[in-house]
């Protein structure tokens, strides 16, 4: 168990979220291996959708937005990007209207 949990952590350290603990464990192991496997898929997919949405206003798209049901910081992350992309719009929106 703590051999395949170092695996797994040090993969997440080098940004690698695909392993999982794979073992078949009971009581406490057992609830520890699905906490650190529901982490580590809310980590990626928090940092899939941040990367998604930044990629996409990279190339000047503005109409994607996070829309993963996260907690704490995950949250603040979500409303921030989002609130960006929003901020973002209504600039450019003003800017086309002047220019008009």
């Amino acid at each position: 168990m703590i051999e395949e949990l170092s695996t797994v952590m040090a993969a997440m350290c080098q940004g690698n979220f695909s392993l999982k603990i794979e073992l078949s464990l009971k009581g406490q192991l057992q609830q520890l291996k699905q906490d650190v496997n529901g982490s580590i898929a809310t980590i990626s997919a928090a940092i899939s959708e941040v990367t998604h949405v930044l990629s996409a206003v990279s190339q000047g798209k503005l109409t994607d937005a996070i829309a993963g049901d996260y907690e704490g910081v995950f949250l603040e992350l979500k409303q921030d990007v989002n609130t960006t992309i929003s901020k973002l719009t209504e600039v450019i929106e003003g800017i086309q209207l002047s220019a008009n």
